[in-house]
């Protein structure tokens, strides 16, 4: 997991795969919501608008074979972290037809807070639980990037 501001960067310090990610989280900041094909299956945007919901209500998720960048363009939004699934129980496996599966843990979550302009990336098999309201369910517009890493 990686978390930062997107005005902050020094992006000759980043790897070559982040760096080339940046410039697509502000590319899409402003498009219309929908999905945008950028270099075919190894990389596409999302860009939702949506409302956070209550952290109880939100279920970990984790990826086989994409990294998942989460960019906050307008709200806030809470982002639960695991590393990985130790304790946690498999809900949904949709990992073969839609590289998401979904988990329940009771175990304690590093909380995100996800202010405009910053972002997380999380790797395949990192447990992170999107959506989460911080404070009151509140209405959210962000840029979800995700980039093919693994053929699983």
């Amino acid at each position: 997991m990686f978390c930062h501001h997107i005005d902050k960067l020094q992006l000759a310090d980043l790897p070559a795969w982040l760096s080339e990610l940046i410039p697509h989280l502000r590319a899409f900041a402003d498009q219309p919501v929908g999905r945008y094909e950028i270099d075919g299956k190894r990389l596409f945007a999302m860009v939702q608008e949506l409302q956070t919901e209550p952290v109880e209500t939100r279920r970990f998720e984790a990826h086989a074979r994409y990294l998942d960048v989460q960019f906050v363009v307008a709200g806030r939004e809470g982002i639960g972290y695991l590393p990985d699934a130790a304790g946690a129980t498999l809900i949904e496996d949709r990992l073969a037809s839609h590289d998401i599966a979904f988990y329940g843990s009771d175990a304690p979550a590093s909380e995100l807070s996800l202010l405009p302009g910053m972002f997380a990336v999380f790797a395949p098999g990192e447990l992170h639980r999107p959506c989460s309201a911080i404070g009151a369910a509140a209405p959210v517009r962000k840029v979800v990037l995700k980039l093919r890493v693994a053929e699983a």
